[in-house]
């Protein structure tokens, strides 16, 4: 993939290209071939400079283990042509939020953080980030459930296409779209099912589906606990 810049953005220094990558897991080891072992993610990028003349970095396939099936090239790295790569990620200390993303580090995923500032939008929404830009949405809401009841809790993502990560109470609790998942279970403990307040928050990313759907709240199951006296609200 070539991708241009657009008239009058380079500067004659001190240019900065940002990308956001998103890795969903290694192959499956089929065959036992270190299919899992292949490189994932942003494995190339290059800057041409006109006239053919390149710079940048390349990391291609993994080394051939005598015995077994050839499936990659040797590992080839050029050198960086006096480019400074910078990988950036979450912070180990706040795990396990870690996706790097700049709201992330902002705190915009915290329970505790201060969004009064942003506007209110109501959802499903058409997404006004730029495509391949990320779009952050946060609400709250509180499920006092009957002292006696037990319902393990999910919350479902009504549309497949959409891509974003979610976090509950100000953890990273997984990502959906991609054909991977649109539901995720609220794990006991960091949902609050007491009356006191919770935290969503989500960070859509725009890969051209254009809209942030609804989140809902769904149960697995209901259980009662008929052997408890006295069960009504907390």
């Amino acid at each position: 993939m070539q991708i241009p810049f657009p008239a009058g953005s380079l500067r004659d220094s001190g240019n900065v290209i940002a990308v956001l990558t998103d890795d969903w897991g290694h192959n499956m080891d089929f065959l036992g071939v270190n299919l899992a072992k292949e490189p994932r993610g942003l494995i190339s990028a290059r800057l041409d400079r006109g006239a053919g003349a390149t710079c940048g970095f390349t990391i291609s396939g993994a080394p051939t283990v005598p015995g077994t099936v050839p499936t990659t090239s040797p590992v080839t790295v050029s050198t960086d042509g006096g480019i400074d790569w910078r990988l950036r990620g979450g912070v180990p200390s706040r795990y396990p939020n870690a996706s790097g993303l700049s709201g992330e580090l902002e705190g915009w995923s915290r329970a505790g953080f201060d969004d009064r500032s942003w506007p209110t939008v109501s959802v499903p929404r058409v997404e006004r980030a730029g495509l391949g830009e990320v779009g952050w949405y946060r609400t709250r809401f509180t499920l006092p459930l009957p002292a006696c009841v037990t319902a393990p809790m999910g919350i479902r993502f009504p549309s497949s296409r959409t891509v974003a990560e979610v976090y509950l109470n100000g953890i990273h609790i997984g990502r959906i779209g991609r054909g991977a998942t649109d539901e995720l279970a609220l794990t006991p403990g960091l949902l609050h099912t007491d009356g006191r307040r919770n935290t969503l928050a989500v960070a859509h990313w725009n890969v051209g589906t254009g809209s942030m759907p609804e989140p809902r709240l769904f149960a697995y199951e209901t259980r009662r606990e008929s052997a408890n006296a006295g069960c009504g609200l907390r």
